[in-house]
């Protein structure tokens, strides 16, 4: 339930920053609709991973930022480093946007230092139990990076409408939001340089602002049938996404109607 709500809370975030560039609540709800049809969110949703508690503390920092409010947005991402380590990766991304915004490098410092302090107790705590605050790298784990992968057949899918959109958003790069681009760019290029163990698992933290960007380069699409085609395609995907973590979930009917003991299952 604490996941299911981490993932709802995740898609809320969404439509907020979506809203905020869009002033649209057709449109924002249209960039839930596409985050929460990633297979890998549906998956996550019924699990007892952390990502989706890291996902929902990362869109909410780089939507608190987007507000202005730094020491918030800071805290935030101290709460999803201390959710999930390999959320470090994020902090340079937010540096450099704050940087860019305010061309404060006091500012970014402090940023810095808030979202360390935030994160230090699990630190400490790993330094006292394993020797190693940064645990479990540099403690004989394999780190797994693949670089012979296909973005849309990854370990834990995400929505094939990133891809479908991806030629429009070049074509129409002038007109989308700078902040928004930069920020995507930034979070595939720190994907994409982290092991891939995770899959879409790793790259779900992103999502949020991945789907805002295709919402958004939907909208802004001028040929009205190309448009249409876009959004005929994310209601196909929210379907079959639907039907396929439905099927997935029937196993677990039986025990939660009691006709079959937790044991035996």
């Amino acid at each position: 339930l604490m996941h299911l709500v981490f993932g709802l809370l995740s898609a809320v975030v969404t439509y907020k920053i979506a809203h905020r560039f869009t002033q649209s609540k057709r449109w924002s709800l249209l960039a839930a609709v596409i985050f929460y049809s990633n297979l890998v969110v549906g998956w996550q949703s019924i699990t007892a991973y952390v990502d989706l508690g890291r996902t929902f503390f990362e869109a909410l920092a780089f939507y608190l930022l987007l507000d202005k409010k730094i020491y918030k947005s800071a805290i935030v991402l101290g709460l999803a480093i201390a959710t999930k380590l390999i959320a470090l990766g994020s902090l340079p991304i937010m540096l450099i946007l704050l940087w860019a915004r305010k061309g404060s490098l006091k500012m970014s410092i402090i940023y810095f230092l808030i979202s360390i302090f935030v994160s230090l107790p699990w630190f400490i705590f790993a330094w006292i139990n394993t020797g190693n605050p940064l645990y479990p790298i540099f403690s004989g784990y394999r780190l797994d990076w693949n670089w012979d992968f296909n973005i849309l057949r990854l370990a834990d899918p995400i929505s094939p409408i990133y891809v479908m959109v991806l030629p429009m958003a070049i074509w129409l790069r002038r007109k989308l939001p700078a902040v928004l681009v930069i920020y995507c760019l930034l979070s595939f290029i720190v994907w994409f340089l982290t092991p891939h163990s995770g899959g879409g698992r790793f790259l779900l933290p992103y999502l949020p602002a991945f789907s805002v960007l295709a919402a958004i380069v939907i909208k802004q699409t001028r040929e009205r049938p190309v448009q249409k085609i876009l959004l005929a395609m994310v209601v196909v995907v929210g379907i079959v996404s639907i039907g396929y973590r439905a099927a997935a979930n029937a196993k677990y009917l039986p025990v939660i109607l009691g006709k079959q003991a937790k044991q035996d299952f």
